[in-house]
């Protein structure tokens, strides 16, 4: 509506939206084809499903900005033209990958056949279109997703259990709660966090692996550096922790990371000026100037 248009309010809300890739079950077990992976997957198609600029922003990292105090704001190791993917780019890498065979960029072993994927449903969230994009993504490397479609409760059940060997998760979300990048790491990307937000299993140690069922034997770690930056305060623990998120980015590569949202809403005519809060993803009630006239 063109009439409300001066009047639409955005802000970041530090929930970050991101594809998930098991780092123990094949072909995830292999840094070239999550790599390529996240050269393949159209991330601006994505955030137009969900509404465009106002519903979030591109990011090519796994670590939020604020956290990192805007360190890695423009860095994106897979970036690709408008943020739309790039096939050649992408068969490029995964021609290095043990599951293609004859080096011709497209997967031809059958790993990459019936790969399970889980995309859990919130509201009316267009699930289905976002995972029908990433699927049609990934055929270009020659892996055939299995696309799950469930509801958030048994989405998540599944996903959070590591013996139920899900491959892909399919938009999923985690947001700040607490204003300490360790905070957001540990669950997401250490051993402690499995069962939790670590549905990649970074971190897990073998005899974990085979009692989940596993056939490999051993999956990248953070957890050395992860110890390193937990006690650090200030600069060093934001420097650390940027650190840390390029290790994830460029050597574990656990996720293809889609955008972090923002919350859009309408505000009174009589709004003259606010603070967006990050934390309510609202604006500051303490924080809001309004105008005599109505």
């Amino acid at each position: 509506d063109p009439a409300l248009q001066d009047r639409l309010v955005f802000g970041p809300r530090d929930v970050m939206i991101y594809l998930s890739m098991n780092l123990a079950t094949p072909p995830f077990d292999d840094v070239h084809v999550r790599k390529a992976v996240n050269l393949a997957v159209d991330k601006a198609t994505l955030l137009d499903n969900m509404g465009g600029r106002p519903a979030g922003d591109l990011i090519g990292h796994v670590v939020l900005d604020s956290f990192e105090d805007n360190l890695l704001h423009d860095y994106d190791p897979y970036a690709t033209p408008e943020g739309r993917g790039d096939a050649e780019r992408a068969r490029e890498e995964m021609a290095h990958s043990a599951y293609d065979h004859n080096g011709d960029g497209i997967c031809d072993d059958p790993v990459c056949r019936d790969v399970l994927a889980v995309a859990p449903v919130f509201g009316e969230t267009p699930t289905q279109d976002q995972a029908e994009s990433i699927r049609s993504n990934l055929e270009v490397l020659g892996i055939e997703l299995d696309v799950q479609v469930l509801d958030a409760e048994e989405g998540f059940t599944r996903l959070h259990d590591p013996s139920a060997r899900v491959a892909v998760g399919i938009e999923l979300g985690w947001g700040k709660d607490f204003p300490s990048p360790s905070a957001w790491v540990t669950p997401l990307f250490t051993a402690e966090g499995i069962g939790l937000g670590n549905v990649s299993l970074v971190g897990a140690d073998p005899e974990s692996l085979r009692e989940w069922g596993y056939h490999a034997t051993s999956v990248p770690s953070v957890e050395e550096k992860a110890a390193e930056c937990r006690p650090l305060f200030a600069d060093e623990a934001t420097r650390c922790y940027a650190e840390l998120d390029q290790q994830l980015m460029e050597q574990v590569v656990p996720w293809v990371p889609l955008r972090v949202e923002n919350q859009a809403f309408v505000v009174s005519r009589r709004v003259v000026a606010l603070s967006f809060d990050q934390f309510t993803s609202l604006a500051a009630l303490d924080r809001v100037a309004l105008s005599r006239r109505r």
